[in-house]
């Protein structure tokens, strides 16, 4: 059960009776945050904290939520089910969400290849036709290094 302290308006839920910021039990019932004003009777929480949950909706979160972000990592299955996701709107939309999709496609897949530990400049395999997705595939679908690398530490899921 999800609900939203009242007095900070933090997201509280897990089956927490108490807010993680200011240690106030939260009202599961409301229908009003204090802090916005928002109608929390017909809202459902997207939460674009950007941690990846294992899942193939939080994959598609995690990428919006790092739009923009070529440090760190990704999972094989955060950049799989991300690519899934971008594949299945491009034939949806007949390419149109190709390029709406294109920088967050392009920062996930960097992400991996840091999972792997090579460089995002491979992500550059891209510009040579076929081949370069070929080789990007299989780096792609490569182990991800054990232990944390220069690129940050080892993705949890």
């Amino acid at each position: 059960q999800t609900g939203v302290c009242m007095t900070c308006g933090v997201k509280v839920g897990d089956g927490k009776r108490f807010c993680p910021n200011c240690g106030l039990q939260h009202d599961p019932l409301a229908v009003m945050c204090v802090r916005c004003g928002a109608d929390l009777r017909y809202r459902t929480t997207f939460d674009l904290s950007g941690e990846y949950d294992g899942t193939f909706v939080g994959a598609i979160k995690c990428g919006f939520a790092k739009i923009v972000d070529f440090e760190g990592r990704a999972s094989k299955s955060e950049f799989w089910y991300f690519w899934l996701f971008t594949f299945l709107m491009s034939i949806i939309s007949s390419g149109v969400a190709s390029l709406v999709l294109l920088l967050p496609m392009i920062a996930v897949g960097v992400r991996r290849l840091h999972d792997t530990g090579k460089s995002g400049l491979f992500w550059l395999f891209n510009l040579i036709p076929v081949v370069g997705f070929i080789i990007l595939a299989v780096l792609w679908c490569g182990d991800s290094e054990p232990f944390d690398n220069a690129y940050g530490p080892r993705p949890k899921r």
